[in-house]
């Protein structure tokens, strides 16, 4: 399963913004809160000079560019101008929704506002009318306070899931300083945020040098598979998830994170390839080949099946089928070769890599000894007869007549 990468809170805003408001019978969270919603009272009238003043820095914010770092209006904004910009940019909404840019200056001005006015800018965000956006809203306000204050930060979460029905997504921000107090902590945190979409995001994460990988996992596995059960859950527990998890864990013990690998397929970003980046060189594939062929000879059954459907992951899909060919020939024993080169093509799927249309597993198959067994090879790979995947020329390319063809297909 490839997972979305991780987006950016901005972009949530700009389309949680447009999504139409459910009827208050359908309203999760309002169902959910168990005390009524605060009021938002109304603004006040600006004189003519503040109004001018607003729509010239919301106006300005807005200009088609998407180079922040020369846009530093929403930091010299007044403090007490934000609610008013606030509004501004959120009244033009078009067709479209909010456009990426005004979700950002949204983000970073709720973070500034935040970080000056805590309290008014969490009543602001938590009142807002508008359910879809309130989240994202919530989400900018709390991450602008999380390393200062993880404690109060963390109670905040629970307070708005528990109380007022309100899930808020995992930040970095947030997940970054859970790690730094421990695997138990990092779960916690993790757990608290579900995912109810279809998609999965994730994001690197600086881990200590004592972070207790294993713990980490072995509770998140658990928690994924009892998540699994409940369709409420959506997709997957987690709407977040660290890339780099296995990356991480192999360079402080690559047994344990490949045996956890290879017994767990419940976790996101749970691929070869991010074990074996942590201490394969890459870009000399050859390093790899012994490795490799110790962890396949290891494994039985469906586990070697799934070493060999990640093995793609291995190496970057610009290399071509090239690194797997020259694995497959590094193996002395014919019988492994023979059965890792079946087990690759079985999971692969297809004959191709990278984009490419020219067959490029024509040389995996030619690792094979003889016709027969290539011609084998393609049937149990799952992709048809060999006559409906390899037009005729392919196919005398790997010594397979057609009289082979027909009496395979007979059987």
């Amino acid at each position: 399963m490839k997972y979305l990468p991780y987006l950016l809170l901005p972009l949530g805003i700009a389309i949680g913004y447009f999504i139409p408001r459910p009827a208050p019978e359908q309203s999760a969270i309002v169902q959910s809160s168990s005390a009524p919603r605060e009021q938002r009272p109304k603004p006040a009238s600006a004189s003519p000079e503040k109004a001018a003043r607003i729509k010239a820095l919301a106006d300005s914010m807005t200009k088609n560019s998407t180079n922040y770092s020369e846009k530093p209006v929403h930091q010299t904004a007044d403090i007490a101008d934000i609610p008013a910009i606030l509004d501004r940019l959120l009244s033009q909404v078009g067709p479209s929704g909010l456009s990426h840019q005004a979700g950002w200056y949204i983000d970073q001005l709720l973070q500034r506002w935040a970080k000056e006015d805590f309290e008014g800018a969490y009543h602001w965000a938590k009142t807002h009318p508008n359910e879809n956006a309130r989240k994202d809203f919530l989400k900018s306000i709390l991450k602008s306070r999380v390393v200062a204050d993880y404690d109060g930060t963390l109670a905040l979460v629970k307070s708005l899931k528990n109380d007022e029905g309100i899930t808020l997504d995992m930040s970095s921000e947030l997940f970054g300083a859970a790690i730094k107090r421990g695997a138990k902590q990092a779960f916690e945190a993790l757990a608290l945020c579900p995912s109810v979409n279809s998609g999965m995001t994730g994001s690197g994460a600086v881990f200590p040098k004592d972070f207790d990988f294993k713990t980490f996992a072995e509770l998140a596995a658990q928690h994924a598979r009892v998540a699994e059960k409940d369709p409420s859950q959506g997709n997957h527990p987690f709407s977040f998830f660290p890339t780099n998890f296995l990356e991480s864990w192999a360079k402080t013990d690559a047994t344990a994170a490949f045996d956890f690998y290879i017994e767990n397929e419940t976790l996101p970003f749970n691929d070869l390839g991010n074990i074996t980046k942590a201490f394969l060189n890459i870009a000399e594939p050859a390093s790899s080949y012994p490795w490799l062929q110790q962890q396949y000879e290891s494994l039985t059954g469906e586990q070697r099946a799934k070493f060999a459907a990640d093995l793609e992951s291995v190496f970057p899909s610009e290399m071509g089928a090239a690194p797997l060919v020259n694995f497959a020939n590094s193996i002395e024993s014919p019988q492994i070769r023979e059965n890792i080169v079946k087990d690759m093509l079985k999971s692969f799927g297809t004959m191709t890599r990278g984009g490419d249309d020219s067959y490029t597993y024509i040389d995996l198959l030619n690792v094979l000894p003889t016709p027969e067994k290539r011609l084998e090879a393609i049937h149990q790979s799952g992709m048809g007869g060999a006559s409906a995947s390899f037009p005729g020329q392919k196919l005398l390319e790997l010594g397979i007549t057609r009289e082979q063809i027909e009496a395979m297909e007979k059987k």
